[in-house]
């Protein structure tokens, strides 16, 4: 993906200022888990922080994935687009990244959303099976 310049001046002004070091935080639309989306143009809209990283580095690579490489966070701040903060990664290195901040959010058991056993169903098919 390419930017225009137009583009590009259309996306910094939607950036908070902040000190070199801090985070750039994204001020204009994000989605329910707080990444800023910013509209390429013809009606594509890609992840703010994917834009930064474009504009300060260049394109991203294509890892193993369906969708390219990651884009990460060092600062764990979804609405960061401070180009210091992010690194291009696999799908597999964003999450061994988050699982080792201690962010994974991954419930088990009857916990999990998913689940159609409770403990207590699947304490008596233990039982029941020796």
């Amino acid at each position: 993906m390419t930017l225009t310049k137009k583009a590009a001046a259309r996306f910094w002004k939607k950036v908070g200022s902040s000190a070199d070091n801090e985070c750039w935080l994204w001020t204009a639309g994000k989605d329910t888990n707080g990444y800023g989306r910013f509209n390429v143009g013809q009606g594509k809209i890609v992840g703010a922080h994917r834009v930064s990283y474009i504009l300060a580095y260049g394109p991203i690579l294509h890892f193993d994935s369906y969708h390219g490489g990651c884009v990460c966070h060092h600062c764990d701040v979804p609405a960061c687009v401070n180009p210091e903060h992010l690194f291009l990664g696999s799908m597999a290195d964003n999450l061994r990244d988050r699982n080792a901040k201690g962010r994974a959010n991954m419930p088990t058991g009857e916990r999990n959303p998913a689940s159609k056993l409770t403990w207590a169903t699947v304490a008596e098919i233990r039982r029941l099976r020796q």
